[in-house]
């Protein structure tokens, strides 16, 4: 990563760089190890039709993530999983633990719970296999790559899509090996410009999809990117582009959602709200699992029962974008806006 952004690091944060290193030469180190244990069985275990939540960033993804992460017939990278993706067979006992202890109680940007075990972005182990990542854009804003290579990955060679397909691939196996008999459940929202690119690897996928007002999506994923710059920067921004990036952004994830969309197998795409998952959790759920063929579910309808319970105080951000803001998203974003009747 240093190399291809020219070792272009503001001095404040060599500190981190070289921090990165050092974290990087164990995780070499130890995925060696990891590998003449477990290769040959991570080779060998199959991937059946994997469950993709998609859906742009603060939409609700995560809360999505975690309901489903409580069905014991499914499993799914931890924090942990996905900031050690070449050892964690090997250093799964007791590296959570030590990884609590760095990382903060609560995530930065709204204040949900952050630990080593619960479900995380697959993106973040994409990203420290050296695999096209929004990672390197929030440790390097200002080198930001310009052919969209990060989103749909069309633009990248047919070797180096071959190559995201297997190390994602490998990632999975890998899960798989440690929790043999269950579908493993993702979470990335960068995936929703991928869904032809993850379709070519894994013709049985399952998506689903979840959807929140554009309105309030936009002013809280610049909230987020301004809350994690702190912990994840490598250089000062030199530019105030935030705004046309987000934008920008969103046009990539929805174009891409709604080009591929038609291509999806009938059964392999369910789409939800973010505003009915809150108010009606067990209904969304429910729906969700028959419609994807997910397994009978009568057997976690109280486990279910309960986590809606517990989150029921959670109360998110509201947003109200000015007048001008939800114009260019009217334009920019316009399948997003119209097909959930967002639009006024």
């Amino acid at each position: 990563m240093l190399s291809r952004n020219g070792f272009a690091v503001a001095p404040r944060y060599w500190w981190r760089a070289t921090k990165i290193t050092l974290f990087a030469l164990h995780n070499s180190l130890y995925g060696l190890i990891e590998r003449a244990i477990y290769g040959a069985r991570i080779a060998k275990t199959e991937v059946e039709a994997p469950l993709f939540i998609i859906g742009h960033w603060r939409s609700g993804t995560t809360l999505l993530h975690e309901y489903l992460a409580l069905d014991p017939r499914h499993s799914y990278p931890t924090t942990y999983d996905c900031f050690a993706p070449c050892h964690f067979l090997i250093t799964g006992k007791y590296g959570p633990k030590i990884l609590d202890r760095m990382m903060p109680d609560e995530r930065p940007m709204d204040s949900m719970q952050l630990k080593a075990d619960l479900p995380q972005e697959d993106d973040f182990a994409l990203a420290l296999f050296g695999q096209p990542s929004l990672v390197v854009m929030l440790a390097f804003p200002n080198n930001l790559p310009g052919d969209g290579a990060l989103f749909d990955l069309k633009a990248l060679s047919p070797e180096k899509r071959r190559d995201w397909q297997a190390c994602l691939k490998r990632f999975l196996q890998r899960i798989l090996l440690r929790a043999p008999g269950t579908r493993v459940v993702l979470k990335s929202p960068i995936h929703t410009a991928r869904i032809a690119t993850i379709l070519e690897a894994f013709p049985d996928a399952r998506f689903l999809c979840i959807h929140r007002d554009p309105f309030a999506v936009y002013p809280s994923t610049l909230r987020m990117v301004a809350a994690l710059h702190p912990y994840l920067a490598l250089q000062d921004p030199e530019h105030d582009e935030l705004e046309r990036l987000t934008v920008a952004n969103g046009e990539k994830i929805f174009g891409g959602l709604a080009a591929d969309r038609g291509s999806i197998p009938a059964g392999q795409l369910h789409e939800v709200t973010y505003e009915e998952l809150v108010g009606e959790p067990l209904r969304v759920l429910e729906e969700a699992y028959a419609a994807l063929d997910l397994g009978d579910f009568e057997p976690v309808r109280e486990i279910y029962e309960q986590a809606a319970a517990e989150k029921r105080d959670y109360q998110a951000k509201t947003y109200d974008p000015p007048q001008e803001v939800r114009e260019t998203l009217k334009k920019s974003w316009p399948d997003a806006c119209r097909r959930y009747g967002y639009l006024e």
